[in-house]
């Protein structure tokens, strides 16, 4: 009795998904891929074991470059002491206003000379249009030329010549002769008693001489006292 119900209630091993297994190839295919991630995964995790604290990036939801460190910025550039290009400019700067200073100081020192000369000869001129004195007027005038010579080409003129060869120095100190000509020629004729003089022609052409003039530097001493010199009645 007890082998009829022990056979009775004997059940076969469930031999099913086994069988499964070796008929579908699908569901081989997805154990070797499960097998295959398994694999995988653990060996990934053994590389990370080894892999350097520092170096591993942990999901914490912020920005890994935050953990950085702040950025060194170099030293700012200070402009003291100015490089050997920036030392070179401005002496170049400094020359050129330098030269510039010279040239309008120059320039203007030349326009009052000139304009004092032209002052001393209005101021004869006008003493002759009072009086009508020509011989006056031939020698003032040219007394002025002489001690312009004097003050402004002393070494460059003889002052001790007359005649043509006095008008002719003057006409050496300018780039257009103008007083060695038979106009010019009249400031030779105040030793006569009663001179024929244009006095008129004659004050245009030793305006136009002194216009022309290319001053030499005066001493300081004789600069000075040129306005008082000038109009010093001889």
């Amino acid at each position: 009795m007890k082998l009829l119900l022990a056979i009775q209630n004997y059940a076969p091993p469930n031999v099913w998904p086994f069988k499964r297994w070796m008929n579908d190839p699908a569901s081989q295919i997805i154990e070797s891929f499960n097998s295959s991630f398994i694999f995988n995964h653990r060996q990934l995790s053994s590389w990370l074991s080894d892999t350097p604290a520092h170096s591993v990036v942990t999901n914490t939801g912020q920005d890994p470059l935050d953990a950085l460190p702040p950025l060194m910025l170099p030293n700012p550039i200070n402009w003291w002491p100015p490089t050997l290009g920036w030392w070179i400019v401005a002496a170049i700067f400094i020359l050129s206003g330098w030269a510039c200073y010279r040239l309008i100081k120059n320039h203007w020192q030349r326009r009052q000379k000139r304009l004092q000369l032209l002052t001393a000869l209005d101021v004869i001129y006008a003493r002759y249009q009072q009086d009508g004195n020509i011989n006056r007027y031939l020698l003032q005038t040219n007394g002025l030329l002489r001690r312009c010579c004097k003050h402004y080409y002393a070494g460059q003129v003889a002052l001790n010549q007359t005649g043509l060869a006095w008008l002719a120095q003057l006409d050496r100190l300018v780039a257009r002769p103008c007083l060695n000509c038979a106009q010019g020629r009249q400031l030779l004729l105040h030793y006569q008693a009663t001179p024929n003089v244009d006095v008129t022609r004659l004050q245009k052409l030793v305006r136009q001489w002194i216009q022309q003039l290319q001053f030499k530097p005066a001493p300081p001493s004789i600069d000075r006292s040129i306005s008082s010199s000038l109009n010093e009645p001889r």
